[in-house]
């Protein structure tokens, strides 16, 4: 993919900054991992609902004319290389895991990967099979690629290295066709705004209040604040207009994020796209920098045009109305879209529209088990506040054996895009519903603000547990037959489900989940103490020991006498953002008061599945059969 200005954004709320900063590309690396690693014994239609999610091809690199495209494989060191429409496989032997590509002005591509060690390998890949290690000698061991830059028709990647994994580590530039390198005077933050040359054209930095900053270089290496805004507002860099201006997604006195241009200079700022309560997710940029239109996202993703161009013109009129599509890169003469499909109930496939020819898929269609689409809806809460939610529905008539599937982060939010844990559960014959409750993004900046301190007892908890009204009403569940499922924040939800409302659930299934809110804050201050300011607002204040008796009243490991219906509590033993003594505190106590718990670990993960093979394991082996046991469900 390649621009001649270019920017990236890290931290997506919830998410450790490191975790954040490299999410895309572990996203790639579990996507290519799926086939390999799963375990065997895994339940048939587990895996199947797997290879569905991994079959769809993700497309790595692209040409500027949009006339070739490398995409991934089901086979770790491999790739299809299109050209023409012609399918080329292409073996990279010394890579294990290839992470990105990189289309060079001369022909060649540039193959980022891991080898079998570990250790980064940058492969110069020419036509014929020669292939060419370009990776520096004095780079350190760890090595991630952030972004590439076009400086004159040549691709500059830019790399932070260091001995391991660090957040802070210095950054590099590569010159793929010389390789030349040298280092970066670029300043570790939140994210940068790159000019063609390499260098930060500006950059955003978080301040322990949670309070963001956007600097820009200074005379004699200082820097410069030209935006400042308060710890509860959105902020993000997204690209350089070449004219003295960054672009920029922000929620500054608006409920919904909308996009801007920045003028460097003074700071002022210029909306260009405002789609009310929703959010505005992504510009879409001309090879040029040029904001052609952007997508927005309210129950489902639409896209709205800026400016005139014809080929998207004719694509939004080939595609159906209610079509939901992303497009992602416009050819130099702006004559193709390379875009992401979206099909209701199944997963996202690439595709090329090119002006007078019509619409072609990038990758050859998969034989997949039978999907069941997503739903989107509102429920009414206790205090009459109408609550999004999405649900997935299984064959037959209902009432069905159903799951309350609560979000992570708290400030994420759901979609009806195709989720395979979703589909793997409704296969199973239960209904999953997932409540957008208050605290979740892009309902309204309102919206998720009326979250803030509602943890365990306030209106995070009882919107979820006011969705069972709504769904005994439609017939889609019965009572003693629903249970409440999630991870991370999902799996606090859990616990403060059956602790402090009892009887309203069958059962529970927290993953990973803090259970001690106390040091949750604590340790969140010492790991991510950026973000301590906006946990303060979210969470609770550490500073203020009133705090301190509230958050322990809503911290269900301190309450364990309270629980009444089974409770499965898994976690990893590496995780450094929920520490594993959380999930510890609670079974202690849990079975110090006689209560029903079971417990899951694995010894070698982190927060999440950093390993692709332990999630679905996880499902088959001991959440569907807990679900099935306690939700009198019969096949």
């Amino acid at each position: 993919m390649k621009k001649q200005v270019a920017a990236y954004a890290v931290r997506a709320e919830g998410l450790p900054p490191f975790a954040c900063a490299t999410i895309m590309q572990c996203f790639l690396w579990i996507i290519l991992l799926i086939f390999n690693l799963l375990p065997r014994g895994l339940a048939d239609e587990a895996r199947a609902r797997l290879y569905q999610d991994a079959a769809c091809a993700v497309v790595m690199a692209a040409d500027a004319q949009l006339s070739r495209f490398v995409l991934s494989t089901p086979q770790p060191n491999e790739l299809l290389l299109l050209t023409n429409g012609a399918d080329q496989i292409l073996r990279v032997e010394a890579v294990e895991y290839i992470t990105k590509v990189l289309f060079c002005r001369d022909g060649r591509m540039l193959v980022v990967g891991t080898d079998c060690t570990g250790r980064t390998r940058l492969l110069l890949h020419a036509e014929g099979g020669a292939v060419a290690d370009v990776c520096p000698a004095g780079l350190h061991a760890w090595c991630m690629p952030i972004m590439e830059v076009e400086r004159a028709g040549k691709v500059l990647l830019l790399l932070q290295a260091a001995p391991e994994p660090c957040s802070n580590a210095p950054f590099y530039l590569l010159d793929v066709e010389s390789v030349e390198l040298r280092e970066a005077k670029i300043i570790p933050a939140v994210s940068h705004a790159l000019l063609p040359d390499g260098s930060a054209a500006a950059w955003l930095q978080w301040g322990d209040d949670g309070s963001k900053r956007i600097y820009v270089p200074g005379e004699g290496g200082s820097s410069r604040c030209v935006l400042s805004v308060a710890q509860d507002d959105r902020l993000q860099l997204v690209g350089v207009d070449g004219v003295g201006g960054v672009y920029v997604l922000h929620d500054i006195e608006r409920e919904g994020v909308c996009l801007a241009r920045l003028r460097l200079s003074d700071g002022e700022l210029q909306t260009l796209a405002d789609a009310g309560r929703a959010d505005v997710m992504a510009p879409f940029f001309s090879i040029g920098g040029e904001v052609v239109g952007y997508t927005q996202q309210w129950d489902k993703i639409t896209y709205v045009p800026l400016r005139s161009c014809a080929v998207m013109e004719e694509l939004q009129r080939a595609l159906p109305q209610d079509a939901a599509w992303v497009p992602l890169l416009l050819s130099a003469d702006e004559q193709r879209v390379q875009l992401q499909l979206i099909p209701a109930g199944q997963p996202a496939r690439p595709a090329l529209y090119e002006r007078g020819k019509g619409l072609r898929e990038l990758s050859k269609p998969q034989q997949v088990p039978p999907t069941r689409p997503t739903h989107f809806d509102e429920y009414t809460a206790s205090d009459g506040t109408r609550i999004p939610c999405y649900y997935t529905l299984p064959d037959g008539i209902g009432p069905y054996p159903t799951v309350i599937f609560v979000h992570g982060g708290p400030r994420m939010r759901n979609d009806a895009n195709y989720d395979w844990r979703v589909q793997y559960l409704v296969s199973c014959g239960f209904a999953v519903v997932q409540p957008q409750f208050r605290g979740s993004r892009g309902w309204g900046k309102s919206f998720m603000h009326a979250g803030n301190r509602q943890w365990g007892k306030g209106v995070m908890q009882t919107d979820v547990n006011d969705c069972i009204p709504w769904l005994l009403k439609q017939g889609i569940a019965e009572r003693g037959c629903i249970a409440v499922f999630g991870g991370s924040y999902g799996g606090y939800a859990v616990t403060s489900s059956l602790c402090f409302y009892p009887g309203m659930y069958a059962c529970g299934i927290s993953l990973f989940g803090p259970q001690d809110l106390l040091l949750y804050l604590s340790k969140m201050n010492g790991v991510e103490s950026p973000y301590a300011g906006e946990d303060s607002l979210t969470v609770g204040d550490m500073s203020d020991p009133a705090e301190h008796v509230r958050l322990k009243s809503v911290s269900p490991a301190w309450h364990a006498e309270n629980f009444c219906e089974p409770l499965l509590v898994y976690y990893g033993e590496r995780d450094t953002l929920i520490p594993p003594e959380h999930s510890l505190l609670l079974i202690r106590r849990m079975r110090e008061a006689g209560k029903d718990v079971t417990v899951v670990s694995l010894p070698d993960e982190a927060h999440g599945f950093t390993s692709p093979e332990h999630e679905p394991w996880l499902y088959a082996k001991h959440i569907v059969p807990f679900l099935k046991k306690h939700l009198n469900h019969h096949e």
